[in-house]
């Protein structure tokens, strides 16, 4: 099994657990009754781009990217 299919998979399963991820983010959200201006916990105030479920799954989603362009620029000179 080369590197290409093993990157494949590992862009798939990291969309995958963004995706699970930000829908259980969603589900938590809509327990809280409808109240739209909820505290913000301070571990989200001090990082709030690195707890941005998004934000990570398209920054990790980029990096594999990248590797299978290196990659495929390294094995087809």
């Amino acid at each position: 099994m080369g590197l290409i299919p093993i990157l494949a998979v590992a862009a798939v399963v990291i969309i995958l657990g963004g995706l699970l991820y930000t829908y259980l983010i969603g589900r938590k959200q809509r327990l809280l009754d409808g109240e739209l201006d909820s505290a913000v916990s301070e571990r989200v105030q001090e990082r709030p781009y690195m707890r941005n479920p998004i934000f990570l799954v398209y920054i990790f989603g980029f990096l594999i990217f990248l590797g299978i362009v290196a990659v495929m620029a390294i094995v087809y000179r």
